[in-house]
């Protein structure tokens, strides 16, 4: 079969030139469409449940992707500086894609008044305070939790813009909107950073150009001195690159027509065929040089070279395709276009090294016989030289190759077991660049720009519900360090205004006063909604138009440059969700319990007030939390009996 299949593409050899010419003109032009996308959240298997539950709460609440924006001065409380921090707010919120923004001048302010309280605004629309009434407002806005650690530093020398963005936006685009708007507005003496999902995948993008243009052509560069070195001939060079080429721009002009653009993964393609591809056509061409030089016919000598060596290069091929192909079968989208296309561009210069190259043998074959008929023994290529030399070597230390070999196993063995898991991309960039540096900054004022949010169903007037959330909030404030922001912090800082208590009351009525406080203002809609219910909820229960404020969210910042400490986050929150917090709780009448249950039920009570002091003095660092043990692992926040039962 091979040796039918040699003699025709030797006899055919136009025909097959000018196909192959063809669609490489057409997959060429296709790629002026590709696109790059580095958003690896819409990468993400729509299937999973845990990015239905991310769009889902995208959907309900106004956007899960906020983009942080840190405005660092000297004092973050002077009137220029004010007045650049609100047109820069107001300006983003002009934009398509922007659903909110929280800054000093963009956000509610509760406080309390002779007779009752006031919600408005901290720094009033259309007014700019002179200074002295700026010192004031800093004095004021340092002493309130609901602002301190969020939008603006202990030391008040940072401030945070925080833009809650649209679900399904080019987030690429958005970032880069937001970053030319700050520039343009804030003065040169203050210091911008700039983090968060849409901005780390806006940095991602730049990366990714930046490395396509710097990498691909190093590699070329690279592949081509070690052809080079070894043939010695520009043939020997050019070939086995021009037949990567051409299955590089097959694969990513398929790629362009299918509508699939470069992602952090597929952006690796051309150091991948580069560094795999040419192997097919380095065999090829190799076994070309030796058949030539035993007889003058080029085409006999590209059709005896097809016999020996297509079946190997077939094999070889098929057995990376194999390998490049086991990636279908994950659940993340960027593995999966990275394995097929992968894949793809293998075939494609397995098909290329089988066909082109031995095409362009058989034209330019002449012109390489001169130099093959000189003395025998400098006609031999260079990495016939190279090789035989690696087979004597090999032939003749048999013993010491194979004990190194085994050490070699052994040792990879024994650190098989230290192999660590790291699925956070930002772990994967130099520590050096804007995007980690950027996350740092935010980590150091504000705890993190990543967040972290827990999705809750119940009804958000039902005093029970609420205060197990307030639990919740407390709960992630010690496990985290950081403050949260939820719908029972506002009720209980209107509450607190109101009754001097920050707590939620005991009454439906009350709480449905303080919600009074809060209507018009569209930060409640970050926390609660009209439920329709996430699918794996009680959606039996859901009637047309939702269940009125029946669904709600809490969330926090955590630092993104910390994988082991994420996860730890992660994991305790959830398993005090499932273990310790309540899914259900019915009224008890303790007017009729005996001796004993009551003693039970105060017991119990006494229990959950110890765990909630203990949450808030280990939040406020009364009491000492080691996020690491002794070893340096990562340490879930834990309570003694001792310290709940003293």
């Amino acid at each position: 079969m091979l040796e039918r299949f040699s003699a025709w593409v030797t006899r055919h050899r136009w025909i097959v030139l000018a196909v192959l010419v063809a669609a490489t003109v057409i997959f060429a032009v296709a790629l002026g469409d590709i696109e790059i996308r580095t958003d690896f959240i819409s990468s993400m298997n729509e299937n999973l449940e845990e990015v239905e539950l991310y769009n889902y709460i995208g959907e309900r609440f106004g956007g899960s992707d906020v983009a942080v924006v840190l405005v660092e001065t000297d004092n973050v409380f002077r009137r220029e500086l004010i007045r650049q921090l609100r047109e820069f707010s107001e300006g983003v919120a002009t934009l398509p894609d922007v659903r909110s923004v929280n800054s000093l001048t963009d956000i509610i302010d509760i406080r309390s008044i002779e007779g009752g309280i006031e919600v408005g605004d901290l720094i009033p629309a259309g007014e700019l305070p002179d200074q002295a009434e700026l010192d004031e407002l800093r004095d004021y806005v340092l002493s309130k939790e609901m602002y301190t650690g969020l939008l603006v530093s202990p030391e008040a020398k940072v401030t945070a813009v925080l833009v809650r963005l649209l679900p399904e936006i080019d987030r690429v685009k958005v970032g880069g909107r937001i970053e030319d708007l700050a520039r343009e507005t804030f003065d040169d003496d203050v210091q911008l950073t700039f983090s968060g999902l849409p901005f780390h995948i806006f940095y991602m993008d730049q990366i990714v150009l930046e490395e396509l243009f710097l990498m691909t052509p190093l590699v070329i560069g690279v592949v081509a001195l070690v052809l080079g070195l070894f043939y010695r001939r520009l043939a020997g060079v050019l070939l086995p690159l021009c037949g990567v080429g051409f299955a590089l721009v097959w694969t990513l002009g398929i790629m362009a027509l299918a509508g699939v653009a470069i992602n952090l993964m597929t952006s690796a393609l051309p150091v991948v065929l580069f560094a795999v591809g040419t192997a097919y056509a380095i065999h090829v061409v190799s076994r070309f040089y030796h058949e030539h030089r035993r007889r003058d016919d080029a085409s006999e000598a590209v059709q005896r070279t097809l016999d020996h060596v297509g079946l190997p290069v077939l094999l070889a091929a098929l057995t990376t395709i194999i390998g490049f192909a086991s990636l279908l079968t994950a659940n993340i989208d960027i593995i999966t276009e990275f394995g097929f296309f992968s894949a793809l561009g293998v075939f494609a210069a397995m098909v290329i090294a089988c066909t082109l190259i031995p095409v362009l043998l058989t034209i330019i074959g002449r012109s390489l016989k001169p130099r093959l008929h000189e003395d025998e023994q400098r006609s031999i290529p260079s990495p016939s030289r190279i090789a035989d030399g690696a087979a004597l070597f090999t032939v003749n230390r048999p013993r010491l190759i194979s004990l190194v070999a085994l050490g070699v196993a052994l040792a990879a063995a024994v650190a098989v077991p230290f192999v660590r898991r790291e699925v956070n991309l930002l772990e994967f960039f130099d520590p050096d660049i804007t995007l980690r540096q950027s996350e740092r900054i935010v980590e150091e004022h504000f705890g993190g720009s990543l967040p972290a949010q827990v999705y809750l169903q119940g009804d958000a007037r039902d005093p029970a519900v609420l205060r197990r959330v307030r639990r919740l909030e407390r709960f992630m404030r010690a496990e985290i360090g950081r403050q949260t922001q939820s719908l029972t912090a506002l009720l209980a800082e209107v509450n607190y205004n109101l009754y001097g208590e920050r707590s939620i009351p005991g009454s439906t009525e009350q709480i449905n006063e303080l919600y009074f406080w809060l209507e018009g203002d569209e930060l409640i809609d970050s926390f609660v909604a009209d439920g329709v219910f996430w699918e794996s909820g009680p959606a039996a229960e859901a009637v047309e138009g939702g269940l009125p404020r029946s669904e709600l969210l809490v969330f926090s910042n955590v630092g993104g440059s910390d994988s082991d400490l994420m996860v730890t986050h992660t994991a305790a929150i959830e398993d005090y969700l499932r273990d310790t917090l309540p899914a259900v709780t019915a009224p008890l009448d303790t007017t009729g319990l005996d001796e004993s249950d009551a003693a039970d039920v105060l017991e119990h009570r006494l229990e959950n007030a110890a765990f909630d002091l203990l949450c808030d003095l280990t939040y406020r660092g009364y009491r000492r939390r080691g996020l690491r043990d002794d070893e340096g692992e990562p340490r879930p926040l834990r309570f003694t009996d001792d310290e709940l039962t003293r």
